[in-house]
């Protein structure tokens, strides 16, 4: 993947990042429990980066709770509108996971990354439903 500076930030504005999309771990769908609940929705679209590489200017308030396996999950949200924009394993803190909704073009990014790790599964890719997926939410 090319070194592309990608930019992304809650609702209002008030919180911002940017990150260059080489130095991304990984992106995820997460349909734990606590995903959902946090979320709203069926699952939580995420891409992992490492602390280092994010920069992130705004205040962001945190709740955490022990998550399904046991990890303490802590999740920062917007203090003025409430977008949920990063989370973390405090376990883990190098890692940040960004919300993919709140990047300011996820589409492309977010297809060439979920859909290189995607695999057949007894004989059917998952792409389709992917593709899908990712059109109808940017």
């Amino acid at each position: 993947m090319s070194n592309e500076i990608k930019i992304g930030g809650c609702l209002c504005g008030k919180v911002e990042y940017e990150f260059d999309s080489s130095k991304v771990i990984s992106a995820h769908h997460c349909h734990c429990k606590d995903c959902q609940k946090s979320t709203g929705s069926g699952k939580a679209t995420i891409v992992m980066i490492p602390e280092e590489d994010l920069n992130l200017s705004g205040n962001l308030k945190f709740y955490t709770v022990t998550g399904t396996a046991g990890s303490h999950i802590s999740r920062g949200f917007c203090e003025e509108c409430g977008s949920p924009v990063i989370s973390f394993v405090e376990e883990n803190p190098g890692i940040k996971f960004i919300k993919a909704g709140t990047l300011m073009t996820p589409r492309g990014f977010l297809l060439h990354l979920i859909s290189g790790a995607l695999r057949p599964i007894n004989g059917h890719q998952q792409m389709r439903a992917c593709i899908a997926l990712l059109i109808t939410q940017t």
